[in-house]
């Protein structure tokens, strides 16, 4: 429930999240976000689409992750 990073689409960039269950790389890039490496067990994250669209999500349960698009609204 815990907001840990707000990244525009608009802009090249790559950020690793890490705690204590394990790491995700987010990449965003040509206006889309995708998480490129992961250390889970079953990689789901790693092999879902790339997003773009407002309410698109990737998730990482095991690390407790999720990805939303989001408008500048919101």
């Amino acid at each position: 429930g815990e907001v840990v990073a707000v990244l525009p689409l608009s802009e090249d960039h790559t950020e690793t999240f890490a705690d204590a269950s394990g790491s995700n790389t987010l990449e965003i890039s040509a206006g889309a976000a995708k998480i490129v490496e992961a250390d889970c067990p079953d990689h789901i994250c790693v092999k879902t689409y790339p997003i773009s669209s407002p309410g698109e999500t990737i998730v990482c349960l095991p690390h407790k992750l999720m990805v939303e698009v989001i408008t500048g609204e919101s």
